[in-house]
């Protein structure tokens, strides 16, 4: 009998083996505890729909922390995913740096909105600077969409700024093919009158929602009558009413009940006081916060809903930019009680959002036959200060006690649901119109921020809704209201798929770093080690049963 070279034999089963998944297909059974390898039912769906070709470009590639080659991996991995369930889609690594006329290439990043992310880290005393680009483009049926693949959040080390990047990455991509895909948008409408918040300063709201929607204008103060203001409004799911600043007569009152009674969904971003940063800005460093009268309290109150003509004072707050020293030439951020962040879960993907919310009024409920949600409410510690009353800009120089910030969770924005009865139910408001309805099924959103959909501006142009340009921290009021429109108008199908919770294994770096040279010689010699136990024991076996 032959003698058998078992060793050549069992390393051609190792090759085998290993390369079964590759032959037959990526498919693969997912047996981690975070299902890091699985998408959702809504994305498989989604990704099944697709007729034509999907090009996926990411220009995260070239010279980058480490960190982010894992990110990159990642990456490539739930492409991949997205590949199996569809052939029609594919992808391609692209290096800013490694291209034809890069300075042609950058200029069309930047008119795209495309801004390179830079990066400075010091490690063992040596300093070095990456820009990179953590964006991918996605392309179907000549059209194109950007996606920011890189989620900051305040308070995030780089690497924790990676792990949440990689679990909201399945919804980032599958926003961004809804995007691409969506058809017969519904209609959404914008109150531009009385005073609402001016147009450039909702321009990132509203360029990112008719991403989804089609967007409109409604005045209601030139509506000649009911009628035609009903019929303006009776295909749009939502009315957005945005910091309005003007009274609204009864006739207008009339029409939003009857929007509302009609099927017609409301979102309310109300100032229950007259208060900005920008009142501040005067010799004296100081304005008088005073009552918005909107006449609204008897429309609010008949639904179940007082706004409070107060101030919410709140130590979990957002810090303010003051300039200081001589010839006020140093800026150093104090905290600004004034300004609340404000924590809400979003249900549809279970990840936290920190809203920035300026100078807040506390809601009231009354009891009434409607459905109340409560979805935001102030921190632990807060305080309240009645008005009229002055404001100044040198409260920041106030110690702070915290034992006096003894009240608790203020809501300052609820959703009302079911059946609403009108208000004019048993009034004359001079208005007349056929099918005048007395209740109806409808929604409503109340939040006593005015200001929180608003973006800043920087040299007469908008910046990003929810980014501070003072300080350089970026907040989640955008995707807060982009995810409540969603809701308000019915689109579940828009409602993005829960983002993964990736699981954490903590390392003690100290630990990792001091025994560096032991686990590089460890990661080389086990797995020959290892082969090689395998294979005596293995020969030894072979010997003493056939003898050989």
């Amino acid at each position: 009998m032959k003698k058998i070279d078992f060793f050549v034999l069992f390393i051609i089963f190792l090759i085998l083996f290993t390369s079964i998944p590759n032959i037959f297909s990526y498919k693969s059974i997912d047996i981690t505890t975070d299902k890091k390898f699985t998408l959702s039912k809504t994305t498989i769906s989604k990704i099944k729909e697709l007729e034509k070709p999907l090009i996926i470009d990411i220009l995260l590639e070239g010279s980058m922390p480490n960190y982010y080659y894992t990110f990159q991996n990642q990456i490539k991995e739930t492409i991949k995913l997205f590949i199996n369930e569809n052939d029609l889609i594919s992808y391609n690594f692209v290096d800013p740096y490694d291209v034809k006329q890069k300075k042609l290439f950058f200029q069309k990043m930047a008119d795209f909105g495309i801004d390179p992310e830079i990066l400075i880290l010091n490690k063992n005393n040596n300093r070095k600077e990456y820009k990179i680009y953590p964006w991918a483009i996605l392309t179907y049926n000549k059209k194109s969409v950007k996606i920011k693949l890189i989620e900051d959040k305040i308070g995030d080390s780089e690497e924790d700024k990676i792990i949440r990047s990689t679990e909201l990455l399945e919804h980032k991509l599958i926003d961004g093919l809804i995007k691409l895909t969506i058809e017969n948008k519904p209609k959404i409408s914008f109150l531009n009158s009385h005073g609402t918040s001016e147009e450039i300063k909702i321009f990132d709201f509203k360029n990112s929602i008719s991403k989804y929607y089609d967007v409109s204008y409604f005045n209601l103060k030139k509506s000649l009558n009911a009628i035609d203001a009903l019929n303006f409004l009776k295909d749009k799911k939502t009315l957005i009413i945005s910091n309005p600043t003007e009274n609204f007569s009864e006739k207008e009152k009339f029409i939003l009940d009857q929007y509302s009674l009609n099927g017609g969904k409301i979102i309310w971003l109300i100032n229950a006081v007259i208060m900005n940063l920008e009142m501040l800005y005067n010799e004296n460093s100081k304005a008088l916060a005073i009552a918005n009268e909107l006449n609204l309290e008897d429309l609010f109150f008949h639904n179940g809903i007082k706004l409070r003509k107060e101030l919410i004072k709140d130590l979990y707050c957002a810090p303010i930019v003051v300039a200081t020293g001589s010839s006020n030439s140093q800026y150093i951020p104090y905290p600004w009680l004034y300004f609340p962040i404000i924590k809400y879960k979003n249900q549809s993907n279970e990840n936290n959002l920190d809203l920035l919310t300026n100078f807040v009024s506390p809601i009231d409920t009354i009891k009434t036959t409607l459905n109340r949600k409560i979805i935001l409410k102030s921190s632990d510690y807060t305080k309240i200060l009645t008005i009229p009353n002055y404001i100044n800009l040198s409260e920041v120089n106030n110690k702070i006690n915290p034992s006096s910030f003894d009240n608790k969770n203020y809501i300052i924005g609820i959703e009302l649901s079911g059946n609403f009865v009108s208000f004019y139910k048993n009034k004359t408001v001079g208005q007349k119109i056929k099918n005048k309805i007395y209740e109806g099924v409808s929604k409503w959103l109340i939040i006593s921020d005015g200001n929180i959909a608003e973006n800043q501006i920087d040299k007469n142009k908008p910046l990003k809704l929810g980014y501070d340009k003072w300080t350089n921290n970026s907040y989640s009021n955008k995707e807060f209201l982009i995810t409540k429109i969603h809701e308000f108008s019915d689109n579940k199908s828009l409602l993005n798929p829960k983002s993964k919770k990736i699981n954490r294994f903590e390392v003690d770096k100290f630990k990792l770093n001091k025994n560096l040279n032991f686990w590089r010689f460890s990661l080389i010699i086990y797995p020959f080690f290892i082969s090689s136990l395998l294979y005596l024991l293995m020969t030894l076996y072979l010997k003493s049963k056939f003898r050989i």
